[in-house]
């Protein structure tokens, strides 16, 4: 009994005892949690731009530029960072390996400003919200180019015109000016009233050789159909007696139909039916420059031109000065009218509107309108290529070409040069 007894008392000492000696034991060994041993120097220099930049070891923040602290040995991710404003940064980083006991030095020189990691994301997230929305964007384009494609293809007028447009600028299609033409032919024919227009002022001016005959006849359509472009239109052919004969009677009547619609073409019409005394009007300079004032707050070419060149030529004034003059021409060219180009042509040409006389300069108007048809714009180049002026050679066969195509475009002055210098 007493063995059993100091049996069992030796078991429960042994159990009491055990504990404490593992504790011990496990005490001698090294924890797996303890930071490494700091057995190596690390100095890094600072430059005046990289004083008080952020150091950090390994992914830890370890003080400012200039510093110097102990580090453990291997190898040290090391990076140095300076704040420029709200979203940028300057960094330095920098990857080396050290042994125990060693010190190491390197200095600072941080990169060109960069934006920081929040100021990228939030940018790339802008980047990506733009390149959606641009997609987007695209597939309704697309969507828009398919409606409109399919319902000209059924015979809608206005869809027509549409397409006209979208091959004339290029909008979601290649630009294509056969296409552009043929789609507002289809238009016009198919009643769409603006077409009209478009077709009658495309063969006045903007599709040479130009056509009166095929102008007049859109214009006249389009005049019918309550268009007041296409009524100032047929005024104009009816005044000029182009694409038939002149009648200032039906010139009136469609220029005060226009100028009623609130149309500056109509408007500069009537200005000119009573400055020259047509129509039925008597001549009146007073309600011809009311006209033209109404038509040049409409912003209307021709209204820019006649009120530039009335001042230029000394028949307007009290008013603008020259070199408002010579900024309405300029305007009415700018905006694409072909003959406001062959006006600024020749005002530098002739040193008009207080300019300096500048061949160069009008040769390279003259060109604009001449390849927009101009005819007068073709004489004047064979003019100046016959004198050799405008930096050009001069030459008769040239001046000859010239005056050729003029006279084919129309040009009487042109047809006559011709035969002046053919000795004919």
């Amino acid at each position: 009994m007493k063995n059993a007894i100091a049996i069992l008392s030796t078991a429960l000492l042994a159990t009491q005892i055990a504990p404490h000696a593992h504790a011990q034991q496990a005490a001698s060994r090294p924890s797996a949690t303890a930071a490494p041993a700091l057995t190596a120097t690390l100095r890094l220099g600072c430059d005046d731009e990289s004083i008080g930049a952020e150091v950090s070891i390994n992914g830890q923040f370890r003080g400012e530029c200039p510093f110097d602290a102990m580090v453990p040995e291997g190898v040290l991710n090391i990076r140095a960072v300076k704040a420029v404003g709200a979203d940028k940064e300057r960094v330095f980083e920098q990857q080396l390996r050290v042994g125990v006991g060693t010190a190491v030095r390197r200095e600072i020189v941080l990169g060109l400003p960069q934006l920081t990691a929040v100021a990228r994301q939030r940018e790339e997230a802008r980047q990506e919200a733009e390149r959606q929305a641009r997609a987007e964007a695209e597939r309704q384009a697309q969507a828009a180019l398919q409606a409109d494609w399919s319902a000209a293809d059924q015979g809608n007028p206005n869809a027509m015109l549409v397409m006209a447009e979208r091959y004339m600028q290029g909008k979601g299609v290649a630009k294509d000016a056969a296409q552009a033409r043929a789609w507002l032919v289809k238009a016009a024919e198919a009643g769409n009233a603006e077409a009209m227009f478009r077709l009658g002022e495309a063969h006045e001016m903007r599709w040479p050789p130009f056509d009166y005959g095929q102008a007049r006849l859109w214009y006249g359509k389009a005049a019918e159909a309550g268009h007041a472009g296409g009524m100032a239109g047929l005024g104009a052919m009816h005044i000029n007696g182009q694409g038939g004969p002149v009648n200032d009677a039906q010139a009136r009547l469609w220029f005060e139909r226009a100028a009623q619609a609130g149309n500056g073409r109509g408007m500069n019409g009537m200005a000119s039916l009573y400055e020259e005394a047509r129509g039925g009007m008597p001549k009146n300079m007073a309600l011809s420059t009311q006209w033209r004032d109404r038509a040049l707050a409409t912003g209307d070419v021709r209204a820019m031109l006649a009120v530039g060149w009335q001042v230029i030529g000394g028949e307007r004034t009290g008013r603008e000065t020259p070199a408002q003059a010579l900024n309405l021409i300029r305007q009415a060219a700018d905006a694409g009218w072909p003959v406001a180009m062959h006006y600024m042509g020749y005002v530098y040409m002739e040193g008009k509107g207080g300019l300096e006389k500048n061949d160069v300069i009008a040769l390279d108007w003259f060109h604009r309108a001449a390849d927009l048809g101009v005819a007068d714009a073709m004489v004047s180049i064979g003019y100046l290529q016959e004198r050799g002026r405008g930096g050009l050679k001069a030459s008769n066969a040239l001046a000859i070409d010239w005056y050729r195509k003029a006279a084919e475009a129309g040009s009487e002055t042109g047809r006559r040069n011709l035969q002046i210098l053919r000795g004919q």
